[in-house]
């Protein structure tokens, strides 16, 4: 991705969690462009929204080139539906995020 490129955008429902394989990303907040936090290569983001389903309340924007690798919650549970024990695993940590919401 280049520069300012979007990874996502307030509000959007895309449910993925993001790896960055080389550059780096910032999270802000859109009306005020309020700087959240930054990562870098070999750092994650966007676990909270791929673990509950919720959208995303911030936006993020590449800083500079940057590769992403990107895991999809819908591939993800497809898979883990072939690991019933794992499956509940996961459902049990969901249902504890969701108690703070």
């Amino acid at each position: 991705m280049c520069i300012r490129d979007r990874v996502y955008n307030s509000g959007d429902q895309k449910h993925a969690m993001y790896f960055i394989s080389s550059g780096s990303v910032e999270l802000f907040v859109e009306d005020t462009s309020t700087h959240l936090a930054s990562y870098a290569k070999g750092e994650n983001f966007g676990m909270l929204n791929f673990l509950t389903g919720q959208r995303f309340r911030e936006s993020a924007r590449c800083i500079e080139f940057s590769n992403l690798c990107i895991i999809l919650r819908s591939d993800f549970l497809s898979l883990l539906s072939e690991f019933p024990q794992d499956q509940e695993k996961f459902r049990s940590l969901v249902d504890q995020l969701s108690i703070y919401k």
